[in-house]
């Protein structure tokens, strides 16, 4: 049975306060998650004439990437949409590939995103946007982007802002076309169907089950095969659309761009907006304000010009005080004589201030446990906690650029025992491994008694540092989890 015993420590550098937290419990493995690869070398093959090629991402790895999941707008009136994943993995060029979209209701397309792996070769790419009145029949190229050479990496590629408009009643190709081998991925079985988008519908995969020809710089016209549409599949695309303009004049409120809520917010953080001109007319000389919790406002003048469509990120001149634990309401107004929709005039976002807490760590099953510590003027005993006990109100002292020696004594010996040691000298809650926070203690032959120097470094600021001790079974100890 793999155990490990968990000590925490709190500590002070010349005025030194320790404490522990014990706890047992199993150690973890570490699998580590990547993907093999292989290349398709017959550009004129539809994706669903072939395997997908190579390991789809896990779940995991795609958690990893802060991919967001997919959205479904049953209802159909996000501006973000995120349609089609990551099930079917590819590798190849040259490729065209994307979506074809029924639009009900006209909308600006601002920007539409791909997700590729460009890991191989910085690829040719251009992103593309075909339009038709039919669902089969001719497609024109009526805007297309040159993004040459493609970002390096795996993520969403852009089209950039566009602001094309998409007008009810037609149907569009939203598609990246490039020309060196890169990954792209898609989704089958896709339900509902057609997927509902903002504007309309998501109604088939432009590669799957028909193939357009791949050239650069893009061709003018490309007409589908009958039945292109008929299988329940999407690339994985993420489009971001946004309602027409039809006033004159209308400044809003796109997003409260600074503070987020986070840990560490402090006394003078910048309220950072970002204001979107909605309406047709230029606008300058406005006022922008900001309240907190329903205080004085803040307002300021702001001089620069927006265009037409175009957003403005305006930092406040005057900060906030965020700097104690808590939440916090703040309301971002763009003020505008004589603005025709107020409606989206004011934006209102909840900040907190969030308390730091270091990682927690327990178990469930006792072996090994740590049965006494002794370290300065702490000799503590302890028996199985079955599960963390906390001796944070004990105390010792060592000074900056010096050294304490610490003895863990083993109430369960095991010669495959090994005890770890982390002090977090920096104060932000975090144990960092391999550096000067984190301590491998020598145990006996019977993995009874482990020892080692904690060194304190000569810049390790004065005051309380955590300390965390576990003990386990085998070589791999981490301070964290379970």
């Amino acid at each position: 049975m793999k155990i490990f015993t968990k000590l925490g420590i709190t500590c002070l550098l010349a005025v030194f306060a320790t404490g522990m937290l014990c706890a047992q419990q199993p150690d973890s493995e570490i699998i580590p998650l990547g993907q093999e690869k292989t290349i398709i070398g017959d550009p004129t093959k539809a994706d669903a004439e072939v395997i997908a090629t190579g390991v789809p991402m896990s779940i995991d790895r795609i958690n990893s990437l802060n991919i967001e999941k997919q959205i479904n707008n049953a209802k159909g009136t996000d501006e973000i949409d995120i349609i089609g994943g990551t099930s079917n993995a590819y590798n190849s060029g040259p490729r065209t590939r994307g979506n074809t979209f029924y639009c009900s209701e006209d909308k600006i397309l601002v920007e539409f995103m791909g997700w590729h792996d460009v890991s191989t070769d910085p690829t040719q790419m251009w992103m593309c946007i075909y339009e038709c009145n039919a669902a089969i029949g001719t497609y024109s190229l009526v805007s297309a982007t040159d993004i040459t050479p493609a970002p390096l990496g795996l993520g969403w590629v852009s089209s950039g802002v566009i602001n094309y408009a998409l007008e009810a009643g037609k149907y569009y190709m939203l598609l990246s076309s490039f020309e060196q081998a890169c990954g792209y991925y898609c989704d089958t079985d896709i339900s509902p169907w057609p997927y509902p988008v903002a504007f309309g519908e998501a109604m088939g995969a432009v590669g799957f089950s028909w193939t357009p020809q791949a050239e650069f710089p893009p061709l003018s016209t490309i007409t589908p095969d009958a039945g292109a549409w008929d299988s329940p599949v999407l690339y994985h695309q993420q489009l971001i659309t946004a309602d027409p303009i039809t006033d004159d004049n209308d400044l809003g409120i796109e997003a409260l761009v600074s503070p987020v809520s986070g840990t560490l917010l402090s006394a003078n953080e910048s309220v950072i907006v970002n204001i979107k001109n909605y309406g047709f007319n230029a606008q300058s000389g406005f006022e922008v304000s900001y309240t907190l919790d329903g205080g004085t406002a803040v307002v300021e003048t702001v001089s620069a010009t927006i265009g037409s469509g175009e957003t403005l990120e305006h930092t406040f001149a005057t900060t906030v005080d965020l700097s104690t634990v808590g939440t916090y309401e703040i309301e971002v107004c763009a003020i505008l004589s004589g603005d025709e929709n107020p409606e989206n005039d004011c934006t209102t976002e909840i900040v907190e201030h969030i308390a730091q807490s270091y990682c927690e760590a327990g178990t469930t099953t006792e072996e090994e446990y740590i049965a006494n510590v002794v370290c300065g003027s702490i000799n503590n005993a302890s028996g199985w906690q079955n599960g963390v006990a906390d001796y944070t109100d004990l105390s010792c002292s060592i000074g900056a650029g010096t050294f304490e020696n610490i003895t863990v004594t083993n109430g369960a010996p095991n010669a495959f025992d090994n005890v770890y040691v982390w002090v977090d000298w920096n104060d932000d809650f975090e144990f960092e491994p391999g550096g000067d926070e984190e301590f491998e203690l020598a145990g006996d032959a019977q993995g009874a008694e482990f020892t080692a120097s904690l060194v304190v470094p000569e810049d390790a600021p004065l005051g309380e540092h955590r300390m965390r001790i576990r003990m386990a079974y085998g070589s791999n100890v981490e301070p964290c989890g379970n």
